[in-house]
Order: structure tokens, then C-alpha cells, then sequence
């Protein structure tokens, strides 16, 4: 039987509020006494460190039926900094707790062995996209005479409305 993973997604990340990106695994057919599955999130060019998203490393239950599907969440932290475009992963990994019989063997339906699950779609990505602006303002100062045999400074100031990262 296959578990499939889905949801590779784009979208902005907000400000304050973050944004939730949502990945689902899918189980193709039915496993008899169910499974678990572990996951994690993974830092690509997003990281945790860098305040990007929030580590969600976990496991899913499944009762082993026919296309039932269990959500992954990963919360990602708005900001206001102008930075470029950010991703991180959602990959799923081993198969636990499958359900034995007495004599210690894999029962699943179908007689699928605990090896013949496999696990389709995994890594997805989740890429967090800028939307945030910054603008320079270049204001003159006061006017001034020109100089007649030397150079004159002419004052400017630059300002820039919000953090850019990396500087500019």
C-alpha cells in the first residue's frame, strides 16, 4: 500500500499573525490494526533558528483505513523584514507500531508485508513568500551657495522605512 504526501504550497507569510501551511498524508489502502507514521520539518533556505517557521517534528495515527488522511500543520512566523523568498521541507519517515499477530507478523490486509508500505510524495515543500516592502527617501538639505574654487558639500539624507535582510 502507498502513503502518499500532499500539499506543497506557496504563500505569503503575513506580519504578526504568520500563516499555516497544511500537508496531508493519504493512505491508499487499508492496513489492518493501523500504524504510525513519523514526520518532520526541515530547514531549507527557511529555518527555524533564522524565525522562519516553527519546528513541527511528530507522529500520525492511523486506524489503518481506506483513504483516511491525517494533517501535518506548520506555523509560520510574519514578520515585517523585506528578505527574499524562503523554503522549508515537510518529509515523512519510518513505520511504526503496525499491528502483529501472535506469532510476531506483520497482518495487514491484502497480505501486504510491512515493507511493501511505501511512502510517495515525501519531502514536499512549503516556500514562504515576501510580502513585505521597503522604501529609501532621499531628502536634500538646506541650499547652498556654489563653491568658487573649491568643492562644495551638499548634505543628503537616506532613509530606509523598514529592515531589509542582508542590508542593501
Amino acid at each position: 500500500t502507498t502513503i502518499t504526501l500532499s500539499g506543497g504550497i506557496s504563500q505569503t507569510e503575513g506580519n504578526a499573525t504568520g500563516a499555516s501551511y497544511l500537508f496531508t498524508a493519504t493512505l491508499a489502502n487499508a492496513v489492518q490494526g493501523g500504524f504510525s507514521l513519523a514526520y518532520s520539518t526541515d530547514d531549507e533556505s527557511a529555518t527555524v533558528e533564522g524565525d522562519d517557521y516553527i519546528d513541527n517534528d511528530g507522529s500520525l495515527v492511523f486506524s489503518g483505513q481506506v483513504g483516511e488522511a491525517k494533517p501535518i500543520r506548520v506555523t509560520v512566523i510574519g514578520d515585517e523584514m523585506v528578505e527574499a523568498d524562503e523554503r522549508f521541507l515537510v518529509t515523512l519517515h519510518e513505520v511504526s507500531n503496525l499491528h502483529t499477530d501472535v506469532l510476531g507478523n506483520d497482518v495487514l490486509s491484502n497480505v501486504v508485508l510491512s515493507n511493501s508500505i511505501v511512502i510517495s510524495g515525501s519531502p514536499q515543500s512549503g516556500l514562504i513568500v515576501n510580502d513585505d516592502l521597503a522604501t529609501l527617501t532621499l531628502l536634500a538639505g538646506a541650499p547652498q551657495m556654489e563653491g568658487t574654487f573649491s568643492d562644495a558639500s551638499y548634505p543628503f539624507s537616506v532613509t530606509l522605512s523598514s529592515a531589509v535582510q542582508g542590508g542593501l
